[in-house]
């Protein structure tokens, strides 16, 4: 499928503008449009605008609340229990973030958790913007044990989410993060291929019957075929991590495990712990170790005609350079959706 190229700002004003008529407040529209514009802009096209649509059904639908109801169960000095009542995922995270980063300044850390909570976008979108306020923070999300996408190793049927972690930590030069799934990959990846008539490279994906697959639609088509975890078949690893994610973000959040019950919405489930360096060892001394390991591993011999050493966050702001520059490439379809639904042509 023919793609195109979109400048960053051009795709921002059109999702903007397609929310603003889906009943979405100016401001909240161009929140939620900026986070998956620079979703794109950073190369993770699996949290970008590909995305409108599904956001646009579920507004639709009545399972998104165009209007920020966030709502706090529990608070003490260092703990925020949120309620997001439906809310979209990235209003909703700023106001989590804004009401607990005080406390952790106060107390030195703190934990939010969120249920209820529209689609959050990229994680780390969240721990970079927590780290570039000088702390260290550690983020994942799970599907409300709705969504189901990844099989166990030798497995035929998928039993969890993609349930992804990211990890935020500040440095002299500004926040570095890592953000992974504990799949093989995100499954808006999968959609991503699925949207351009594109096939998934090997490793990624396996059918109802368990045999290896390259095709998207697997995943779109009953009985589905699964994800498989990160570290491939044998990706025992990968798979315990999503499970234990899966018992501590459910099970703190409020929110469900896999198999939901019955009518339950694969909204998000949020688990958020923040530290403040300065109260441990200190900034400076959180600065140094990070600089002094970073250089060290960047100074790693490489094996003959091997790219150059890269750290979490080195790719996505060679992407972002490059893209804000030439523009965001985007396939035909998905752009003329957003046209659409910001035009209404």
């Amino acid at each position: 499928m023919a793609k195109i190229t979109v400048r960053h700002d051009e795709l921002a004003a059109l999702v903007t503008q397609a929310f603003t008529n889906a009943g979405i407040s100016e401001s909240d529209a161009a929140m939620v449009a900026d986070s998956l514009v620079d979703s794109n802009l950073v190369g993770h096209d699996s949290h970008g605008v590909v995305r409108v649509r599904g956001y646009l059904k579920q507004i639709r639908l009545g399972n998104t609340n165009v209007e920020s109801q966030l709502e706090i169960l529990n608070e003490t000095g260092s703990l925020v229990v949120c309620d997001a009542k439906a809310s979209l995922g990235q209003v909703a995270m700023r106001q989590v973030i804004d009401k607990l980063l005080p406390k952790v300044r106060e107390q030195g850390v703190g934990s939010a958790t969120v249920v209820n909570c529209g689609h959050v976008g990229r994680l780390g979108e969240w721990t970079e913007r927590i780290a570039s306020r000088g702390f260290s923070c550690l983020m994942s999300v799970t599907d409300n044990g709705v969504l189901k996408c990844v099989a166990p190793p030798g497995g035929k049927r998928p039993t969890i989410s993609t349930n992804p972690l990211s990890i935020g930590v500040p440095t002299a030069t500004g926040p570095m993060a890592v953000d992974i799934s504990t799949s093989a990959v995100a499954n808006g990846k999968v959609l991503v291929a699925r949207a351009a008539g594109e096939d998934c490279p090997p490793g990624w994906l396996i059918d109802a019957e368990g045999n290896a697959t390259t095709d998207p639609n697997v995943r779109y088509t009953e009985p589905r075929g699964s994800l498989l975890p990160m570290g491939g078949e044998q990706g025992y690893k990968g798979f315990g991590l999503g499970v234990f994610l899966d018992f501590l973000v459910a099970g703190l959040s409020g929110g469900f495990c896999p198999p939901a019950p019955d009518g339950a919405t694969g909204y998000n489930n949020v688990l958020l712990v923040v530290w403040d360096p300065e109260s441990h060892s200190g900034s400076t001394h959180m600065y140094e170790q990070v600089k002094r390991l970073a250089a060290f591993v960047r100074d790693c011999p490489t094996v003959e005609d091997a790219p150059s050493i890269r750290l979490p966050g080195d790719r996505t702001q060679q992407c972002r350079r490059e893209r804000l520059k030439s523009g965001i490439p985007i396939d035909e379809t998905t752009y003329e959706e957003i046209k659409m639904a910001a035009l209404g042509d």
